[in-house]
């Protein structure tokens, strides 16, 4: 049982808004696909209007958790007078305002493609960052900063996805959806890498 309803919580539940609109809530899972990642949960509401047969607007307001550790073995972050960048460990959580289209595709619109874009606002960030200093020749010395000042209050981002929705009843829906999101920002202002 409780398996199921930990499934429920992760499959999207939506509720058909008569036929000329649909509005839901999602949750999920999604991660940083460069660096060591970790699967971290995503929270999203969306509400779409038809304007044309099969074709929506809408928006979306979501909540996205950034985890992830980046190990440079290649000291591609350096500068000979401080050293280079060992480590960083990130974690921050953004709520991102998005404008959508949504394209229903077939005669019963079960399956969907959509595709949004908009700005991002941090709502809590942490992150360290490990330094190796060579300034001193023959002397390494490790520094552990707290480096959580340099991320970017404000990022945007560009995403695409499909869905596919399953009826259970009159105006409900559960629906599987997959999305793919590109930063138009780096998370983090201080090394461009994040």
């Amino acid at each position: 049982m409780k398996k199921g309803l930990f499934l429920i919580l992760l499959v999207i539940s939506t509720l058909s808004s008569y036929s000329q609109g649909m509005y839901g809530f999602e949750t999920g899972a999604g991660s940083v696909s460069s660096f060591g990642r970790y699967f971290t949960p995503t929270l999203n509401g969306f509400v779409i209007k038809k304007i044309f047969p099969h074709v929506y607007v809408g928006g979306a307001l979501d909540f996205r958790y950034f985890s992830f550790v980046y190990n440079d073995g290649t000291t591609l972050y350096s500068n000979p007078n401080y050293g280079y960048v060992e480590k960083v460990n990130h974690h921050s959580l953004y709520m991102f305002a998005s404008p959508m289209v949504d394209i229903a595709i077939g005669e019963e619109e079960y399956i969907h493609i959509f595709a949004n874009a908009g700005p991002g606002l941090a709502l809590y960030s942490n992150e360290w960052t490990d330094y190796v200093s060579n300034s001193v020749v023959g002397a390494e010395i490790r520094n552990h900063i707290n480096t959580t000042d340099n991320r970017n209050l404000f990022v945007y981002q560009y995403g695409f996805g499909i869905s596919e929705h399953i009826p259970v009843g009159r105006y409900w829906n559960i629906t599987l959806s997959q999305q793919y999101s590109i930063l138009g920002r780096d998370l983090n202002s201080g090394l461009g890498m994040a």
